[in-house]
């Protein structure tokens, strides 16, 4: 019994472990237990224990319980597992053997389930072959696809090695290249030019599937005998390592291409949207274009605003196609960021025009409108300084209900906008130029900028109502003239109740009255253009005469 300890019996006999505390537990007792060389093997003396009884096996005694009762029972059962441990000393250390690998491999097992990149994979087998071999060097080299040199994944011990070190020694070279694990105890080299000579290694390659993922390599700088069971359970330690390594190379790539198809649908979004404007496809109750079905559609009421830039076929044949393009784009530039700053966004661009959607508020679009005819003066003053003409752009706006939708076939789609709300606005933009102003709009987008308690003040003038061509119902019309240059601004503000009080007498038929006040008028302001074109019409009823039905509509017999 002279090679039995107490140690051996209750700390790697696990089983013998279980039952003694099974026991201690069934009769409701707490002992401790001292090995014949003093050490506390189970628990620790306590101030209240009042029995001690030896552990005897064979005539030998190979220990001490303390406690306060039932140690004899505890005792003998003790003796009689390290008398069958003495008889059965080899088998049991094989069992034991197995059973540490098997639960290792158990153990790693589930620490491999939560690894999800090749370096902690590597790290985490290394770590947990280590404690059952003796080993004072520990690698894991891993052979990239890419590159004919193998690199340290993980290292351990007092090695020579780093993560990422490139391994380029011929024998481990030669190793690798083996595909085949083996024993060297009596290696007596060193595994790089920095290193010292170690006495003996081990190794194990990484495989999957017949492809050499790596290899694990155990080293020992003094003379050890490592044996076939520690290369079986190194073997498969690297085993289950390469098919952990693969499945996390795969799930990276995996991981990798749907972050670049992530990217790949946000760059189309990007694009789309610079299409099809995503506050339209938001309207529809979609995320993204690529949710829009042929038929979507919603009505909203918004207010439409409409932009061209006067004389432009004019302007256009005295510059080359490439400086038309430039020119356009210029300009667009320019108007884009302040439809968009006043929660609008453009719906089309049409050539030299702009048709814009305000889902907000009319006084929205009508700031909008006055910025950009403000950013045009601007952008005037930057033409003359290169010798360009200065341009003009009229700005119309009107707000009613609307349709957007998807239209097409599922061949060809198109985001559209379909209403009457579309036409007028665009009929109101084209009076800019008769009127001679800047910026019109409908009484419709009027009334709702007078309801609304938050908007701003701006300067407007009743020009009347017109009946535009191919509508059967006059729109009211108003000048916005907060656009203008700032010597019209000043003076229409001025002139404006001798404008109201003329436009009043026009449409009582007070024609007389009315020139007066419009002679008046353009005295002080004979830039007014509106107001010149008042006096003439006053002019041409009376010298034409007015129809019986006259109710100082103006019909408009063109676009």
């Amino acid at each position: 019994m002279a090679n039995i300890q107490l140690r051996q019996i209750l700390n790697k006999r696990k089983q013998t472990a279980r039952q003694v505390e099974q026991l201690t537990r069934e009769l409701d007792i707490e002992v401790h237990i001292q090995d014949v060389r003093g050490e506390w093997i189970w628990g620790n003396p306590q101030p209240e224990d009042a029995i001690r009884q030896s552990i005897e096996a064979a005539g030998e005694t190979l220990g001490w319980i303390y406690g306060n009762g039932h140690t004899e029972l505890i005792s003998s059962l003790i003796a009689h597992l390290a008398e069958k441990e003495s008889e059965k000393k080899q088998i049991g250390s094989e069992v034991l053997d197995l059973y540490r690998e098997i639960n290792l491999i158990y153990n790693f097992s589930e620490k491999l389930a939560s690894a999800l990149d090749a370096r902690t994979i590597a790290s985490t087998a290394l770590d947990e072959v280590i404690q059952l071999i003796d080993a004072d060097h520990g690698l894991v080299i891993f052979l990239p696809e890419a590159t004919q040199d193998p690199i340290v994944l993980a290292a351990s011990g007092v090695g020579p090695f780093l993560p990422d070190d490139k391994i380029r020694n011929p024998e481990m070279l030669k190793f690798l290249a083996s595909g085949q694990a083996n024993i060297r105890n009596h290696f007596n080299s060193p595994l790089n030019e920095e290193g010292d000579p170690v006495a003996a290694i081990l190794y194990a390659p990484m495989k999957v599937k017949h492809r050499v993922l790596g290899m694990m390599l155990l080293a020992h700088a003094s003379p050890v005998e490592y044996k076939a069971s520690h290369l079986k359970l190194l073997t498969n330690i690297a085993l289950q390592s390469a098919s952990a390594i693969e499945s996390a190379q795969l799930f990276q790539k995996r991981i990798q291409e749907a972050q670049e198809r992530e990217e790949a649908i946000r760059k189309i979004h990007e694009v789309t949207t610079r299409f099809v404007p995503y506050e339209f496809i938001s309207a529809l109750g979609r995320e993204n274009l690529t949710e829009v079905v042929l038929g979507d559609q919603i009505e909203r009421e918004v207010t439409v605003f409409f932009s061209d830039i006067r004389d432009y076929t004019t302007l256009s044949e005295t510059m080359t196609p490439e400086e038309n393009f430039r020119f356009v784009n210029a300009f667009n530039r320019r108007v884009g960021p302040r439809i968009y700053h006043h929660n609008g966004f453009i719906n089309q661009y049409l050539g030299d025009g702009i048709m814009a959607i305000f889902p907000g508020t009319p006084a929205e679009a009508l700031a909008a409108s006055v910025e950009i005819q403000q950013n045009v003066r601007q952008y005037n003053a930057e033409r003359g300084e290169a010798g360009r003409k200065p341009i003009a752009v009229g700005i119309g706006l009107h707000t009613g209900p609307l349709i957007m939708g998807i239209t097409g076939d599922h061949q060809r789609m198109e985001a559209t906008t379909i209403a009457d709300t579309v036409n007028t606005a665009s009929r109101i933009e084209s009076l800019t130029k008769y009127f001679g102003a800047k910026i019109l709009l409908s009484g419709d987008s009027l009334n709702k900028i007078k309801a609304d308690p938050d908007s701003q003040d701006f300067g407007l003038r009743y020009l009347g109502q017109v009946q535009v061509k191919g509508k059967y119902e006059p729109v009211a019309i108003f000048e916005c003239f907060d656009g203008d240059v700032e010597e019209q601004i000043m003076r229409k503000s001025e002139t404006q109740s001798l404008f109201e009080e003329a436009m009043r007498n026009y449409l009582a038929q007070d024609f007389d009255a009315s020139l007066r006040l419009l002679g008046e008028l353009l005295t002080r302001n004979p830039l007014d253009l509106p107001a010149q074109l008042m006096s003439k019409r006053i002019q041409n009823h009376q010298q034409n005469g007015l129809p019986e039905d006259w109710k100082g509509v103006e019909i408009m017999t063109s676009k």
